[in-house]
């Protein structure tokens, strides 16, 4: 747990340096966009936590209506409540299934979105960067290689991230 923090942190510090050491702007500029990524990675997986969390609530409210049912079904049958406990059986899978769509679009539009702020800071090294070759301020190979440390950059802070809320549910 601890080797993959550390591992992540002197990743993210050799890219910054070498990123740094190629173009500072771009480097900078590129980096405005890490807090917006880390807000939407937190804001994101609470919110499917508790959607997660919520569908196996109602999945176990469901398993116990399931096993009372069961348990007395002569009961049932005596007083003549098929009907209403079909349809009571009927609202709550109908409930975990609405959670469980509700959960999926969640989840891809957090990917989508995510994805979408992940890209813009490589929008910003071509555009940028784009501009600077042109200009003689950078080199075409200057300009691919911060492209290229620039797109491993979320990889560990993605990492970091991870371990941070893996230390927060321990």
């Amino acid at each position: 747990f601890m080797n993959g923090i550390i591992l992540n942190i002197i990743t993210l510090v050799i890219i910054f340096i070498i990123t740094m050491s190629i173009n500072w702007q771009i480097t900078l500029i590129s980096l405005y966009i890490v807090p917006f990524y880390i807000w939407a990675e937190k804001y994101y997986g609470n919110l499917m936590r508790k959607q997660s969390k919520r569908i196996r609530e109602k999945s176990a409210d469901l398993l116990g209506f399931l096993e009372e049912n069961i348990n007395f079904v002569k009961l049932i049958k005596r007083f003549h409540r098929e009907e209403y406990e079909e349809a009571d059986f009927g609202k709550r899978a109908e409930k975990i299934l609405e959670l469980d769509v509700k959960a999926s679009l969640t989840g891809g539009f957090a990917s989508s979105f995510i994805a979408l702020v992940t890209f813009l800071p490589l929008l910003i090294v071509l555009g940028i960067g784009g501009y600077q070759v042109i200009r003689g301020f950078l080199t075409i190979g200057g300009m691919i290689a911060i492209y290229t440390y620039i797109s491993k950059l979320f990889e560990p802070i993605d990492g970091l991230n991870s371990s941070v809320m893996g230390l927060q549910t321990s």
